[in-house]
């Protein structure tokens, strides 16, 4: 009796052990299936308002860059470490000589692309980016765990013929990959740009931004993602797109001259068959910079760039075109580049 008694204690034990066995593994099964809910191929899909360093909504705006057409917030407990017109840096602490230190940095460069696959081509950027969506503004991330305990991401924002790049690199113990979900859910778009009629037929409108102004034909669009992009449906009219982008006179200088700046521009047409024309100097009415035309499609349409120098900030403004080759396009180019001020 007592060895039968014995033995059922014996497999009651192992019954039990077994169960809490199953229910532990469950569990780790369940925590499991929760971050990977949270994980969407690595990315924190969550932006909460309640951080490590306080609300969000209590953190400190970030509008330094007058060129840059977005803002966002940061915690105060980060400090400026780099700033210029096309980066800025944050960390919790001056770093030492050599030493690697934790830190989100935000940086800008111009799309000439339009998209975020050619962009990445054109940038030789390895794939593995996933789309994902910031206060209704679409963008791509990589988000990276290292077996260190390291974590690594990149988000790219596509705003204004630019490319904004929020780069975190971070050691295992640090706090900023808990940072670095909410402030990119603070990120918004600036839009300074007016246009205006300034003519009663309505031919011509005014375009104004970032110190400059011009006329251009009312056949032309702003898009509504990007505001630097004017556009037309009219497949048939001289002038099929124009877009004006601002661009540091530090930017210039590392690229020794404006000339061999306009001359760097990656150019993709939809035929092999292209025409390059040299960069030379072009005067409209008053104003003068310097020009760079490629035809394509057999000479029929014209890709053309005309780059000029805001005479007091020093700025430059750089105009993509996107047209036909004909007579009426260069009156049209001329009127608009004529009619250039500088504010």
């Amino acid at each position: 009796m007592k060895s039968w008694i014995n033995s059922s204690r014996k497999f009651t034990y192992f019954i039990a052990l077994t169960l809490c066995i199953l229910l532990f593994a469950l569990f780790l099964f369940a925590q499991n299936m929760r971050r990977s809910s949270e994980l969407k191929n690595g990315v924190p899909e969550k932006t909460p308002q309640s951080t490590t360093d306080g609300s969000v909504s209590d953190w400190q705006n970030y509008s330094g860059h007058e060129l840059w057409d977005l803002n966002f917030r940061y915690p105060q407990s980060l400090k400026i470490h780099t700033e210029n017109d096309n980066e800025v840096s944050f960390v919790r602490s001056s770093p030492s000589f050599n030493e690697d230190v934790p830190m989100i940095s935000v940086s800008r460069d111009k799309n000439p692309s339009m998209n975020f696959e050619d962009w990445f081509r054109r940038k030789k950027v390895q794939d593995g980016f996933i789309e994902v969506s910031f206060s209704g503004l679409e963008a791509r991330q990589d988000w990276t765990q290292h077996s260190d305990g390291r974590i690594t991401a990149d988000t790219y924002f596509f705003i204004n013929g630019f490319m904004y790049q929020f780069s975190l690199r971070s050691l295992s113990d640090d706090v900023l990959p808990d940072l670095y979900q909410p402030l990119l859910g603070t990120v918004q778009v600036v839009r300074e740009n007016v246009v205006v009629s300034t003519n009663s037929d309505g031919d011509w409108k005014e375009y104004r931004s970032h110190g400059i102004r011009f006329h251009f034909p009312s056949k032309l669009q702003v898009e509504p993602h990007n505001v630097n992009e004017l556009t037309t449906s009219d497949g048939n009219y001289p002038l099929q797109s124009l877009s004006m982008s601002v661009v540091s006179p530090e930017f210039i200088q590392a690229n020794e001259s404006p000339s061999s700046y306009v001359d760097g521009i990656s150019i993709e047409f939809p035929t092999t068959f292209t025409v390059e024309l040299p960069i030379q100097p072009q005067t409209y009415g008053t104003r003068t910079g310097v020009e760079k035309r490629y035809l394509y499609d057999n000479s029929i349409r014209r890709r053309s760039f005309f780059l000029i120098q805001h005479p007091k900030n020093q700025h430059y403004y750089l105009f993509a075109v996107h047209s036909l080759n004909t007579v009426e396009t260069d009156k049209l180019l001329y009127t608009i580049y004529s009619s250039i001020q500088f504010e």
